[in-house]
């Protein structure tokens, strides 16, 4: 998967959730803290362990997700079905990410700042 955009401070109740980077930077923000992984990097975001990601410099990362247990794939049907109504402002917006998230144990924190910044 390609990480285009940045996405929303989330938490995923049912799975636990595997990034590793194929190319690119990858932000991946945990607490208040954001830590930036290269090409061969990998991170394993627990399920309950709110997290954020982002691209990095050089544009969008590529990126291989693992959920377990699956289902994710679900959710991420859902999201291409709702399409530009998930957006505001140009984001991602958590209020409107979470009317299809619940059925999926996933939370959006709506009022948390959107995700790791790119950066130059």
């Amino acid at each position: 998967m390609v990480l285009g955009r940045p996405i929303p401070r989330h938490t995923h109740h049912l799975a636990d959730e595997s990034v590793y980077v194929l190319e690119g930077e990858l932000l991946v923000t945990i607490g208040d803290r954001t830590h930036t992984l290269g090409p061969g990097q990998f991170t394993l975001l627990p399920r309950g362990e709110p997290h954020a990601l982002g691209p990095g410099a050089g544009g969008p990362p590529r990126v291989l997700q693992i959920s377990s247990p699956g289902g994710w794939e679900c959710f991420v049907e859902d999201m291409i079905e709702a399409g530009p109504r998930l957006m505001a402002d140009g984001r991602l917006d958590p209020a409107r990410l979470n009317r299809i998230a619940g059925r999926h144990g996933i939370t959006y924190e709506e009022d948390a700042r959107q995700g790791p910044e790119p950066r130059p």
